[in-house]
């Protein structure tokens, strides 16, 4: 029998673990001195996964930039 927390941490586990195999996953910074997060479009500490391509980027733009398709 799982009890729910065991569960919680069994999935923070394999997300840490996995983690290192996904490119893309770093600190991506707008001004890096000054460690302000984000892109040349916005600024935000967070990425998105491209559903086309399954690709971590900063933002949408970002993704068309540097891709040779656009995200929908």
């Amino acid at each position: 029998r799982w009890i729910a927390s065991q569960q919680k941490q069994t999935q923070t586990e394999e997300a840490t673990v996995n983690g290192d195999d996904i490119p893309g996953c770093s600190p991506s910074f707008r001004d890096e001195e000054n460690e302000i997060f984000g892109c040349e479009h916005y600024k935000r500490n967070c990425k998105l996964v491209a559903a086309c391509c399954s690709k971590l980027f900063t933002c949408r733009f970002c993704h068309d930039k540097v891709s040779d398709h656009s995200m929908d």
